[in-house]
């Protein structure tokens, strides 16, 4: 398999950095993804263990074994080029994802001072 050419190729479009599964990796790798797919059940009581147990990255694969594609990750297009609006914003909605606890510390009592305000 070839790389593809720097700054895309024109007669097989742009390179597309992400994947149509993004941001869920191999199975083999994190685990099932999903609402109730995880290790563990509340259903049961009995056998609460339903899937594989966590695999650290050196029993599943490391660097040996990689989940990314540099070469499409690293690529020097223009990103706008490369994926739709739709697909930009959830790449930039899931890189927010581990600031919303400290959204919601500014957000609520800020809120909150907001709502005495307007009750008075």
């Amino acid at each position: 398999a070839a790389l593809p050419k720097r700054g895309g190729d024109v007669t097989q479009g742009p390179v597309k950095p992400i994947g149509p599964n993004f941001p869920l990796t191999s199975e083999k790798t994190m685990g099932p993804h999903g609402w109730m797919r995880g290790s563990y059940t509340i259903m049961s009581l009995k056998n609460p263990i339903v899937g594989p147990l966590y695999r650290p990255p050196w029993v599943v694969g490391g660097i040996h074994n990689p989940t990314i594609d540099p070469v499409k990750h690293f690529n020097t297009q223009h990103r706008f080029a490369t994926v739709t609006f739709a697909e930009y914003v959830k790449c930039f909605i899931y890189a927010l994802l581990p600031a919303r606890t400290q959204l919601f510390m500014v957000g609520v009592p800020v809120m909150c001072v907001l709502f005495v305000t307007w009750l008075e």
